[in-house]
This record gives structure tokens, C-alpha cells and sequence, in this order.
């Protein structure tokens, strides 16, 4: 038995009062012989017999009334055989809810988690009583209501739940518990229950609100409902699982013949060291196969280099050897590729050594040149460029800065020579504000130190090309403070930086302080001229660290001009033409990714694609919790626990036939009261009545 109540249980102390009366009211008769009366004694003791009888009876029940009262306000609850002599209670309505999330995936032997907890739900369906109202809900990070019906018409259910399948989203268990409250409470019988059927993942105990677990007084509507919560975990055996949680390629497009580095990362759950097979496919061809370590719990990042052989959009994928878990065993990307890399070079005036180590006379190259001056182009003029890069000829405005800052935050890149006229713009666009100061000509020149071998910048120069590229000599170049140390590339001999990269949002800007002009001094007339604005240009000179594309349930912000129209495609559905919200601010459109993982195809003026993946950052770690845990987490002060298996339904059922009894002890105490009245009433009118 269970006491809903126990804090009136200190009222057990009036208990007491009956005992108390009796004891005080007790009259004391002196006794005086009498020659003409003592032939009467036997008689008045056969008397004083009955009253003291009656006077016990009455004591006795008026102290059960007390306790009857004081228990019925605590409101016990009889539980297993007890109850079914009771008569049940008042129709409920009866919450299922399933976790579809995709780590019900799991595989088993004779099939996953999320079958089993299937048959759960039904085992548990099976069980209600003819008088209860049935509500079954899917939910992973959203929630599903796909049967509200009377107990009558449930017969739909296991079609309903045959035809259910695990998303590809993650779990949020708090959400689904505040949404099978508001369900109870907005309910005609104003008291329910909750199964919620689950594999009860750590990583799903966010909470309502993001948080670690709530008490139920402060969740939602539905808090103050009598409401009894059970949870059924269906957590698998240990296991080994092994997932790629994550792929990073290029921010933006590469050209045709680029050598493409795409960093996959995996996470083992396994206890021990594994070792896995992880391929590459590019456009349904693999291209690389390889053997990785996993230590356990531990994720390890891995780089794979292939050639762009084509340009437009290629298709690709890593994934490792297929597991318990297929869901998280592959994961897809998207990489732009460009026939000849779109470089737009802005100036103040002539730019000749520029322009040639670009787009060399008489030589098929790599990139398509377009060359403006600093009042002749368009922030419109940026849409289809790769690159933009600032000439050192006149000096830039330092209102362009943010325009170009911007053009970088989409994915591009902007290559500034630090030449005289373009301080204060450097200034402007980097994020450190570095103070830069040049040096008089006549001073004399400066050398580069020599760059580390191997490094992204400088990987097409070999050893002799370096210790020729340090000997270059430098006029008036620029002193620069103000630059982390991390993102210097190189230096020159004072230790001034000579070239720099900084990350801005999507894309980056480099930034070289050296005068692209034979005033300069000889760089521009050496033969590392050439090769060195080419690799500012082309290389991938930072890691690998773009986006793979959209998160399943997620949404993306493509950038279209005003009086397009969209087209999208997404996974598994037809093509159509999204009411997709305009963000008028960025010029954007927002759209959705879709519930499925797949490819999505986006039409407005030009054409993306766009790998859409699930999440598997957190469903993936595969930590379980007990029902003792879950409820902690989840701040859960009553409920009860059955785990699923053969058994459950006669489980659930005695858990569940708890009866409370609050009403029929009170209705007991009110029949002692009477009696009590009845007794004492009789005992007065024969003139021996109770004088308590």
C-alpha cells in the first residue's frame, strides 16, 4: 500500500482524544453500606458488566473513526492482489508513448530495439480495461499523435504501429513526457497515465527546456493532473557500435584537377580497441579504402585526399563497415566544382605583374580573370566570384571592407597585398585590427625567413624553392602587430608577419605585406612570383573545415536575388516550390532539409546541392540509463517501471491496478460515527447510557 499523502499521517495523534474523554469522564462513587440493598449487589454487577462493555465499544469506535478520517485524507493506494477486490476507478485516459528516435535502430537477434518496443506498446494496449481512453504517440525530437481514440475503437493500433518506422532524428524524452500532460489535461477525464516506451538514452534526457530533468509541478498545463507515470526501457545488450559522426570538406568550390581533402570523424562505443574498414565514394566510384584504429570511447579524426577529375556538383560518401547501428554507419557530402576558379581583381590603377601571374599570357590556366577598379565594381558583381583579390595600384575605400567581410562569411576568399593605400581597408577587414606601419624605402630591404617545408601555402615549393624564396629581397615592406601567432604562414626576418590567414565565418582572407609591384622590390620579378599567387588563390591552405551540408529536420539559407524563383528537391520527394521564409536582411531564402538523409537539389538562379545527414553527434554515444535513473533525470517523484520483455503486461497490469481508497474510508468512518450514535443512543434510553 501506498500513501499519496503521508504528511497527514501526524494527525494519527487524535487517535488519542477518544481514549483521553473516556479516561477523564470516568465518575467516582463512594460506596455506603446499606442493610436494604445488599441483596441487590449481584444484580448491579451483571449491570456495570453490560455499561462497561458498551462504554469500551463506543471507545473503540469513535477512536476508528478518527483513523479511518485521518487515513482517508492521506489517500492510501492498495496495490497487486488487494486490489482487484476493490471496484476500479474512474475512466483514464492512457498515454503510449514510442521513441521512433534512430537509435531504436539498434539490431538484435531477431530485430531491432524499436520492434521490440513495438510489441511492448501492444502488450501494454492489450492490457487496459474497457473503460479507458487510449492516446499512442511516435516521438523522437518531435511528436506524433497517430491514434486519440476510445478504448472501443483501439483495434486500429496495430496497423497504425506496424506501418511506423524509426526517424532519423534524435530524442528528447522531456518534450514527449510535456506533451502526453498537455494530452491528459486537455482531456474530459482530467486523470491519465503515461507508458513512455523507450530505450531511455542519456543523451535524450534534455528536458522541456533544454535542461537535465524538471520536477513535474513545473512542466507544462498538464503538471497539476493526477497522473501515474510508467517507464519500459528496451536498452539493448552491450555492444560494439562505430560511427561517422561527422565530415568536413572544402567551404567552397574547388577546380577542376585540385587535389580535394575531405576529414571524416568516427566515434567507437565500444569497450575495448577496434579496428575498422572506412571507404571513400565519389560519384557511386570508391576511391579510397583504408584500415582505422579506434580507441575506445574515443573519437579520431582521419584525411582523405582525391582529385576533382569534373566539375559541377559531385556526390560523396565515407562510411565504415556496417554495425548494430546502420544508421550512423555512412554519412554523405557535397563538393562545388568549377572548371576555372572565378577571381575578380580590384584596383586603383595598373596592376600588370598581377594580372599576368593570374592569368599568364598565352597559357590555358586555372583561373577566369576579371579585373575592376575599386569604384567600378558592384557588391551584386560578387555573387558569381571565387575570389576576390585587392591590388595594391590606388587605395581601397574602407567602406568596402564590410562588403567583402561579408562575401568571405558566404564561403569566399579575399586575398589583400598590404601595400601603401590599402592599410587602413587590411585594418578594417581583419578581425584583430593589426596595426600596421611601413617602412621608408630607402631604408634598405627586408628577407623572408624561410617558410616550413610541407605547410599548405608553400606545399608546391620544394627545398631549393625555398631557400631561393627566402633570399628575396623586400623594399618598404610593412612592420604588422596585432596577429596571433597561429595564423602566420610566414615572416620576415625582423619577424614582422609576411603572410597571414584568418578564418571569417564560411570563407577566409589572406593577407600579404608585400607590395605586388616592381617598387617593391624583386618578389614580383622571381620566378615564385607566379606560383605563389596561384596558391593564394587556389589551395585549400587551412584544414579541411566546411560544412557537410543540412542536419535531418533542419533547414538551410540559400542566397538568391530578389524576383528569383526556387525549385527544391528533396530527398524522396517530388520537386516543388517551397514557401520558403526570405530573410530580407541577407538576402536568403530558408529552406528546409526534410525528415529523410539524402541529397537535396536547390534551384534559385543557380544550382545547389546539398548533403543532408542525421545527428549523430549525441544519439550515437549509445549510453543507456535504468529506470531509476531516467526518472531522476527527469524529475519523476512517482512512477512505476516494467521492463519490456514476455512478462510485461502482467507487469504493467499489477502495477497498474493500484486502487486508492480515500473514499472508502471516509465512507467507513462515517458508518462508525452512526453506529457510535446508534450504541450510546440505545445505551441512554434504558438509563445506562454512556455519560462520555
Amino acid at each position: 500500500m501506498n500513501l499519496l499523502n503521508p504528511v497527514f499521517l501526524f494527525a494519527l495523534a487524535a487517535a488519542a482524544l477518544p481514549l483521553l474523554i473516556h479516561l477523564l469522564s470516568r465518575r467516582r462513587v463512594p460506596e455506603f453500606p446499606f442493610s436494604s440493598l445488599r441483596f441487590l449487589r449481584r444484580s448491579d454487577r451483571r449491570s456495570m458488566r453490560r455499561i462497561t462493555l458498551r462504554r469500551l465499544l463506543l471507545l473503540v469506535m469513535r477512536t476508528a473513526a478518527v483513523v479511518l478520517v485521518v487515513l482517508a485524507f492521506a489517500r492510501p493506494v492498495v496495490e497487486g492482489r488487494l486490489a482487484s477486490l476493490i471496484p476500479a476507478q474512474t475512466p483514464r485516459l492512457v498515454v503510449v508513448l514510442l521513441d521512433r528516435s534512430y537509435s531504436m535502430g539498434v539490431r538484435e537477434s531477431g530485430g531491432t530495439l524499436f520492434d521490440r518496443a513495438r510489441e511492448a506498446a501492444l502488450e501494454i494496449l492489450s492490457g487496459l480495461g474497457p473503460q479507458d481512453e487510449v492516446a499512442v504517440v511516435l516521438f523522437d525530437e518531435a511528436q506524433e499523435l497517430i491514434l486519440a481514440a476510445e478504448r472501443t475503437g483501439w483495434a486500429v493500433t496495430p496497423q497504425a504501429l506496424s506501418d511506423a518506422r524509426p526517424s532519423w532524428r534524435g530524442t528528447d524524452i522531456g518534450a514527449a513526457l510535456e506533451y502526453a500532460r498537455g494530452l491528459i489535461a486537455g482531456s474530459r477525464h482530467g486523470a491519465g497515465e503515461i507508458f513512455l516506451v523507450s530505450d531511455l538514452q542519456r543523451s535524450g534526457m534534455r528536458g522541456p527546456r533544454g535542461e537535465k530533468g524538471m520536477p513535474a509541478a513545473e512542466v507544462g498545463p498538464g503538471a497539476e493532473v493526477p497522473l501515474r507515470v510508467f517507464l519500459v526501457p528496451v536498452a539493448p545488450d552491450p555492444g560494439v557500435n562505430v560511427a561517422v559522426v561527422g565530415v568536413r570538406v572544402p567551404r567552397a568550390a574547388v577546380h577542376r584537377g585540385e587535389m580535394v581533402a575531405v576529414r571524416a570523424v568516427l566515434r567507437s562505443s565500444a569497450p575495448g580497441d577496434v579496428t575498422v574498414p572506412v571507404r571513400v565514394e565519389v560519384d557511386g566510384r570508391r576511391i579510397v579504402e583504408q584500415q582505422i584504429d579506434l580507441p575506445p570511447g574515443a573519437e579520431v579524426s582521419e584525411e582523405f585526399r582525391f582529385e576533382a577529375e569534373r566539375s559541377g556538383w559531385i556526390r560523396g560518401s565515407v562510411s565504415c563497415r556496417e554495425d548494430r547501428l546502420p544508421a550512423d554507419d555512412s554519412r554523405r557530402f557535397t563538393i562545388a566544382v568549377r572548371e576555372r576558379a572565378r577571381v575578380l581583381l580590384l584596383s586603383g590603377g595598373d596592376v600588370f605583374y598581377l594580372e599576368q601571374a593570374l592569368e599568364p599570357e598565352g597559357a590555358e590556366g586555372d583561373i577566369a580573370l576579371d579585373a575592376r577598379l575599386w569604384s567600378g565594381y558592384e557588391s551584386a558583381d560578387l555573387r558569381d566570384v571565387d575570389v576576390v583579390v585587392a591590388g595594391s595600384a590606388g587605395a581601397a575605400p574602407r567602406r568596402d571592407a564590410p562588403i567583402l567581410r561579408r562575401f568571405a562569411e558566404t564561403g569566399g576568399r579575399v586575398v589583400v597585398f598590404v601595400a601603401p593605400g590599402l592599410e587602413e581597408f587590411a585594418a578594417a577587414l581583419s578581425a584583430h585590427g593589426p596595426g600596421i606601419e611601413f617602412r621608408p624605402r630607402d631604408e634598405g630591404f627586408l628577407e623572408p625567413r624561410r617558410p616550413p617545408a610541407g605547410s599548405g601555402l608553400f606545399l608546391p615549393f620544394g627545398r631549393e624553392d625555398l631557400d631561393g624564396f627566402s633570399r628575396l629581397r623586400l623594399r618598404g615592406a610593412p612592420t604588422i602587430s596585432g596577429i596571433p601567432a597561429r595564423e602566420v604562414l610566414a615572416r620576415l626576418s625582423d619577424g614582422s608577419p609576411l603572410v597571414w590567414r584568418e578564418e571569417i565565418g564560411a570563407g577566409e582572407a589572406i593577407f600579404v605585406a608585400a607590395d605586388p609591384d616592381a617598387e617593391g622590390g624583386n618578389l614580383v620579378l622571381s620566378p615564385y612570383f607566379l606560383p605563389l599567387v596561384q596558391q593564394l588563390v587556389l589551395a585549400r591552405i587551412g584544414e579541411a573545415a566546411g560544412t557537410e551540408g543540412a542536419l535531418v529536420g533542419g533547414s538551410i539559407s540559400i542566397p538568391v536575388r530578389d524576383g528569383e524563383d526556387c525549385s527544391v528537391r528533396r530527398p524522396g520527394e517530388e520537386l516543388y516550390r517551397p514557401a520558403a521564409r526570405r530573410d530580407d536582411a541577407s538576402g536568403t531564402v530558408v529552406v528546409p532539409a526534410g525528415g529523410e538523409p539524402g541529397f537535396l537539389v536547390v534551384s534559385c538562379g543557380e544550382e545547389w546541392e546539398i548533403a543532408v545527414n542525421p545527428d549523430c553527434r549525441r544519439e550515437s554515444i549509445l549510453e543507456y540509463m535504468s529506470a531509476d535513473e531516467a526518472a531522476d533525470s527527469l524529475g519523476l517523484s512517482e512512477y512505476g517501471a516494467a521492463p519490456a520483455g514476455p512478462g510485461i503486461a502482467a507487469a504493467v497490469r499489477e502495477a497498474r491496478e493500484g486502487k486508492e481508497i480515500a473514499g472508502m474510508l471516509a465512507a467507513a468512518a462515517l458508518l462508525l460515527l452512526a453506529g457510535e450514535l446508534a450504541v450510546a443512543q440505545f445505551g441512554g434510553g434504558r438509563g445506562d447510557g454512556d455519560g462520555a
